[in-house]
């Protein structure tokens, strides 16, 4: 508990079925297990008044009990260290896979010491850059790329292909970069990053053409739109016979049952459309 604020830090609460039931008169928008839970935000302070009403009550063998979790250097226990102390085994007769997808960028060098944006963090900025490199040329980069040029960022796109959103019809890639030269944006197809390096707050990427020639762009920030992969790692999801494709994607029948028949996948993880 902050001591200044009097407010929650980081908690977990024993609660009995009777504080649990009171948690539902809340309206919770959660699922929640009575034993245990990693709190945040509104139900946090929600669970902390109804925990400081009653701690140290006993009902039915069960005490509802208030503890600050700390790590070893005494700061507030972060998620991971709170799902290792809290681990435990849930069984069920139906699972659905429902993990999403999450940003992926290619082995590029430089690229994660000189660091780049995604299409979620780029939306946490709080500074407009002057200048933005976006590499990839598919949906979400031409969405991200047509975002900042609009609000008066400098935006050159990169796409390893022939034309911008290389999958659709070819005339479709023809009035896109109508567009964004109308625009102002600059596009490079055909191109390959080879190297990311970052140099006095700016970005320099270099970049092989189809022609074979080098170049060096800079910018500002680096923006990777080179696809999304599925949150499927660290499942153990071949331990229980759930076959995966080549992305990681849970592989699916018309009717989201995996090859485990008593798992099932949805969403973005199952390889559907994602859109962001």
């Amino acid at each position: 508990v902050d001591p200044d604020t009097d407010q929650p830090r980081g908690m977990t609460i024993t609660l009995s079925d009777w504080v649990y039931e009171g948690i539902m008169a809340e309206r919770s928008l959660l699922t929640m297990h009575p034993d245990y839970f990693l709190l945040s935000g509104g139900l946090e302070r929600a669970l902390y008044r109804i925990a400081r009403k009653h701690a140290g009550t006993q009902r039915g063998g069960w005490t509802c009990r208030v503890e600050v979790l700390r790590d070893k250097t005494g700061s507030d226990a972060q998620p991971k260290e709170f799902n290792r102390m809290l681990r435990r085994v849930i069984e069920a007769d139906q699972y659905l896979i429902a993990t999403g997808a999450a940003p992926w960028a290619p082995p590029i060098d430089g690229l994660v010491e000189a660091g780049y944006l995604t299409s979620t963090t780029a939306m946490d900025l709080k500074r407009l850059p002057e200048s933005l490199i976006v590499i990839g040329g598919n949906t979400v980069g031409l969405e991200q790329a047509q975002l900042f040029a609009r609000l008066g960022t400098r935006v050159t796109v990169i796409e390893a292909l022939g034309r911008l959103a290389p999958g659709e019809e070819p005339e479709i890639s023809a009035a896109l970069e109508a567009v964004f030269a109308h625009e102002r944006i600059d596009v490079l197809t055909t191109a390959t990053v080879e190297k990311v390096l970052a140099d006095d707050g700016h970005k320099v990427v270099t970049v092989r053409t189809g022609g074979g020639a080098s170049t060096e762009l800079r910018a500002e920030q680096v923006l990777m739109a080179t696809g999304r992969r599925p949150n499927t790692a660290g499942l153990g999801l071949d331990a229980v016979g759930v076959a995966v494709d080549e992305r990681g994607a849970v592989v699916v029948d018309d009717r989201q049952r995996s090859s485990n028949p008593r798992i099932w996948a949805a969403g973005d993880v199952a390889g559907d459309p994602q859109f962001v």
